[in-house]
């Protein structure tokens, strides 16, 4: 029988369903969870909802997005729902889905499951069903097959949608073809299209296909080019000035496409500066060396106004990334997270010169997230001598052939880390008596609350200090990349610093297996147990 509770219940969640791009139903929705008791949610909720509005370098980012992981991970009965709908219909031929979400928050978006994929024919058939129970806001599409085409033609299941992403990895043109002529497409912000190969003419279409006037951000990557005369660039050199791309906030392309729009920014001196996040992958010219006339046509592009806004620079996949930044560093361009490339297809020695050297300079002196794969002593040395430890709120450097001397470099500089909240130093050759020094100086980091660190080696030390330190306390995620032994185990399991703890993830190793079950039972669903690595052969 329903029950007043109930009707309440539903009246709320349904103003949610009508409002979705609204906060405030979702807001007195979790105060009326507090009122019956459902705390948690309650909580997981507000969170969701401030955390849409933050950015990684914003104080406290960090907290809140550990604590949303905890929450999913400690009530996997929030899926259940959507679970339940997915069985519902997979009676239903070509019936498919479920959450499929970016980012580890499992699909969840301001509290409520909101990312999912689906094959096209079965959203346009039923997706009322799916936003008659959740606010969804995001779907992921293959489109290699006539009738997912046919599908997605009509549109009107998509007038809903704030984001779209499509895979092509055969039938590439009719794919695009068939995105190009979609209708109900306006209310669309975000867009990715994933394709084995970039079919020209359809490409250069959608790049001035009016249905997509109010996108926000663009995401293009492909394995190939097409074979034909008329390349991928050639479909951004072309363009229209009123095409929709050139007035984007975020841009993610490979490396030949961005070079193709680079030759298109240099036609044109007036541009309006509205690009804030730029993102890209890939090379340019045969095994990553820059032709001349290459280099200079990207650069003169890049010193355009059209990147004086870009604040947030993911050059992770890039190999041509010091001609980026010299492009960048020469106008008033002030970076606040760069994410730069582990690797250099000149050579390691010469990534890694490249970077230290941006950090020798001022240019990088706004910068709250600095990430970047296997860094060295070089780019340590410039690090801790930068204004960066008195700003950066994220440090990731993993993978690299950081020691024990370069840990105490952090730790010795002067005025110490203020501001810092994450550090990532997995799979460095850090050794054990340096990661528990570490830990007894952590006042050098005092807000600090996510450490990630280990190269899969024992270190007992360091987790016998960290089980014994009231320092220990300020944590609020660890992973730690360590295989456990019984003894260790038992100590973290006792641990009473790490009682507030969200999160933490540890290797097996070879404890026993009573010492493991210790260990779940302290930690419930905050613990993550990975694999011990193969014995390596005698």
């Amino acid at each position: 029988m329903s029950t007043a509770a109930d009707a309440t219940r539903d009246a709320l969640y349904a103003a949610i369903l009508t409002h979705p791009d609204e906060d405030t139903p979702r807001l007195i929705f979790a105060d009326y969870l507090d009122e019956q008791g459902d705390l948690h949610r309650a909580e997981f909720i507000r969170l969701q909802c401030r955390f849409a509005l933050m950015n990684e370098w914003d104080d406290g980012y960090t907290a809140v997005d550990v604590r949303c992981r905890r929450l999913i991970a400690e009530h996997p009965e929030w899926l259940d729902p959507l679970r339940q709908l997915n069985t519902d219909l997979l009676n239903q031929p070509g019936a498919f889905l479920t959450h499929w979400g970016r980012g580890s928050h499992s699909g969840f978006r301001r509290g409520f499951s909101s990312v999912v994929s689906a094959l096209p024919e079965w959203f346009a058939q039923s997706g009322h069903e799916l936003f008659a129970r959740f606010p969804i806001e995001s779907a992921g599409f293959h489109l290699d097959y006539e009738l997912a085409r046919t599908a997605l033609a009509d549109g009107s299941h998509l007038a809903r949608l704030r984001e779209l992403s499509i895979s092509l990895w055969s039938e590439e043109q009719e794919g695009l073809e068939a995105l190009v002529s979609a209708r109900r497409m306006e209310q669309i912000r975000h867009l990715g299209v994933y394709s084995e190969v970039i079919a020209v003419d359809p490409f250069h279409a959608l790049l001035n296909a009016p249905q997509f006037a109010a996108l926000e951000t663009f995401q293009i990557w492909s394995d190939c080019g097409d074979p034909g005369p008329r390349q991928p660039p050639d479909a951004i050199r072309e363009l229209d000035q009123n095409s929709w791309l050139l007035g984007l906030r975020g841009l993610a392309m490979d490396g030949d496409v961005f070079e193709g729009l680079t030759d298109r920014l240099t036609r044109d001196s007036n541009w309006n500066p509205r690009l804030q996040r730029l993102f890209l992958r890939g090379y340019l010219g045969p095994y990553g060396q820059i032709a001349p006339a290459d280099a200079a046509r990207v650069a003169a592009g890049v010193r355009s106004g059209w990147f004086d806004a870009a604040h947030d620079l993911d050059l992770s996949a890039c190999d041509f990334e010091g001609l980026i930044l010299k492009g960048l560093a020469t106008r008033a361009v002030r970076p606040i997270r760069v994410t730069l490339p582990g690797r250099n297809r000149t050579g390691y020695q010469k990534g890694m010169e490249v970077r230290a050297g941006f950090l020798a300079t001022n240019w990088l002196s706004e910068v709250r997230v600095l990430k970047s794969k296997r860094v060295g002593g070089a780019e340590i040395n410039e690090l801790v001598r930068s204004r960066l430890p008195g700003v950066l709120r994220v440090l990731e450097m993993p993978r690299g052939s950081l020691t024990g001397g370069h840990l105490s470099d952090l730790l010795d500089v002067p005025d110490g880390w203020p501001h810092l909240e994450s550090l990532n130093v997995l799979n460095n050759p850090i050794p054990d008596g340096a990661l528990k020094e570490f830990l007894s100086r952590i006042e050098r980091f005092p807000h600090l609350i996510s450490l990630s660190v280990g190269d899969k080696k024992p270190a007992p030390q360091f987790l016998a200090q960290l089980a014994a330190s009231p320092q220990a306390a300020q944590f609020r995620e660890l992973r730690l990349n360590v295989p456990l032994s019984t003894t260790t185990a038992d100590a973290l399991a006792r641990s009473s610093y790490l009682a507030e703890l969200d999160l933490l993830s540890v290797m097996e190793g070879e404890a026993e297996p009573a010492a493991l079950d210790r260990l779940r039972r302290r930690f419930g669903a905050r613990l993550t147990l990975e694999a011990p690595p193969p014995r390596e052969s005698e």
